[in-house]
């Protein structure tokens, strides 16, 4: 529950640091969280933002992420690809 108070605390500081806001979006596999899902919808709600968050079952692998992220680009007409750098391997974090 500290965590995602922390996500939750942690958007609102965002949106007061961006008051132009106009979506919340959770993804990756923290987006699995229905409570965290449910906190950040609600969140949303009161500030009259939009919510967005892949479903549930494609939360959990990655490959599935860049999958959806594909067809909600292809469906709104954007390019398919604006990636211009190289795979680095050992690349330092």
């Amino acid at each position: 529950m500290a965590v995602m108070s922390f996500i939750v605390r942690q958007t609102k500081r965002a949106k007061k640091l961006c008051p132009n806001s106009t979506s919340i979006v959770l993804a990756g596999g923290v987006a699995a969280n229905k409570l965290l899902r449910k906190m950040l919808d609600e969140f949303a709600t009161e500030c009259n933002l939009k919510f967005y968050a892949p479903p549930i079952p494609l939360c959990s692998d990655n490959a599935a992420m860049i999958a959806w992220s594909a067809i909600e680009r292809l469906q709104a007409g954007l390019p398919t690809s604006t990636i211009t750098t190289t795979t680095k391997p050992r690349w330092n974090l």
